[in-house]
């Protein structure tokens, strides 16, 4: 029991949220579109809440994985590096705000997090709708994005690539 007890108290130091999703096996492809869209690292979550900066900071860990993950499979469009790009540099100027408070830098990170979501909002929706009627036309119409995971879905799309190929 002591054993258990102090792996949660480990857990909860390292700021580690359970239950969330750990990859592109098991992250629905809606919530990989919502997070790109939004930026919101809750829909990592199975159970949708508010999340800490704690939370934030360990689900940022995730998220790069998940990301790295998909990169490694499917690799990557020209947009998707500027939006991880403009990312990795909200988390390095959130860090300097952590360490030095200066206020200035809380009006760039705010500038810097529009930006990202303007340019999410412009190349992801319109990618993610055009690649779901694909998707949904290769099942006939019956595909349940909320459940469909990030890898059965990209890989749906390469097998439609193939077919049409023929």
């Amino acid at each position: 029991m002591k054993k258990v007890v102090k792996k949660l108290f480990e857990r909860e130091e390292k700021g580690i949220v359970e239950p969330h999703y750990e990859g592109i096996n098991d992250l629905p492809i809606w919530n990989w579109f919502q997070i790109q869209e939004t930026n919101d690292l809750g829909y990592l979550l199975k159970v949708r809440r508010k999340i800490t900066a704690k939370e934030e900071e360990y689900l940022n860990t995730i998220i790069d994985k998940i990301s790295d993950e998909y990169i490694d499979i499917y690799g990557i469009s020209d947009e998707y590096r500027i939006q991880m790009q403009l990312r990795a540099e909200i988390m390095r100027m959130k860090l300097e705000f952590m360490i030095d408070g200066d206020r200035a830098l809380f009006t760039f990170i705010q500038v810097k997090e529009a930006e990202l979501k303007a340019l999410s909002n412009k190349t992801n929706s319109a990618n993610s709708n055009s690649l779901t009627v694909y998707v949904r036309k290769y099942y006939g119409g019956n595909v349940d994005f909320k459940v469909m995971t990030v890898r059965e879905f990209y890989d749906t799309l390469l097998q439609i690539q193939k077919e049409s190929k023929k």
